[in-house]
């Protein structure tokens, strides 16, 4: 029996010891833990974690995010588009991105599929708008109300741009500018060609509603003027 016992006595102090364990200092617990860890790897942090993207993914959306910004550039809403971005975590919570007409969609449909490989996707294409923001650059807006405001927007600037070219005051009429609040519409007047149809003027200017404007203004008694070739109202 004393040998027997010598010897499990001998073999725990044995064990104790291969764990770094000091058997005078540290209970049979602690030893066991440190036994049961030795041998553990960390994690290759290149593999990333269920609430980390890996190293693999970072550098891909590094690629993403230099591509965007160089190619964000507008002046009005119609320089915008969207393009689909559902692995692409700088998107958010929506996949879609928004950049300007001239990107390149092939170089970013490559992009798409390396952010297919590396990163988590499914994104949900929550029906996003292209805008051109005041700082001019394109982003993509989602919501209802804001789709409608920036829909509402492009219309305003293109009627704008195809119904204010004159060459002399005489080829400009005034019009009650409605819900934009644009350039030069401190009071109710804006000047429009004299072939401006009014009509369309009204509906796609009361469009803007959505944006959350106050529509209307005060009546300055405006005069209508051709300035630098387009239509404008002087309130001087």
């Amino acid at each position: 029996m004393n040998t027997l016992r010598s010897t499990s006595i001998a073999s725990l102090l044995t064990f104790l010891l291969a764990a770094g364990c000091d058997g005078e200092d540290q209970c049979i617990s602690d030893c066991d833990e440190v036994a049961n860890t030795e041998g553990s790897t960390d994690p290759d942090p290149s593999e990333g974690s269920d609430t980390e993207p890996s190293a693999v993914c970072l550098d891909v959306e590094g690629d993403a995010d230099a591509f965007i910004q160089a190619n964000r550039a507008c002046t009005t809403h119609s320089d915008c588009q969207l393009f689909d971005a559902l692995c692409y975590g700088g998107a958010q919570d929506c996949g879609a991105v928004g950049v300007s007409t001239t990107a390149d969609l092939s170089a970013w449909e490559t992009i798409g599929e390396e952010l297919g490989s590396a990163c988590t996707c499914g994104a949900d294409p929550c029906g996003a708008t292209p805008v051109c923001t005041d700082a001019g650059i394109c982003e993509a807006q989602f919501g209802t109300d804001a789709a409608l405001c920036a829909d509402a927007q492009t219309q305003v600037e293109q009627f704008l741009a195809e119904n204010r070219a004159c060459e002399t005051p005489a080829d400009c009429q005034s019009a009650d500018k409605g819900c934009y609040n644009g350039p030069g519409t401190a009071c109710v007047d804006i000047g429009l060609r004299v072939d401006a149809d009014l009509d369309v003027w009204d509906s796609v200017s009361a469009g803007l509603s959505s944006c959350g404007e106050d529509c209307g203004g005060p009546e300055c008694g405006a005069s209508i003027d051709c300035v630098d070739n387009l239509c404008v109202a002087d309130f001087s």
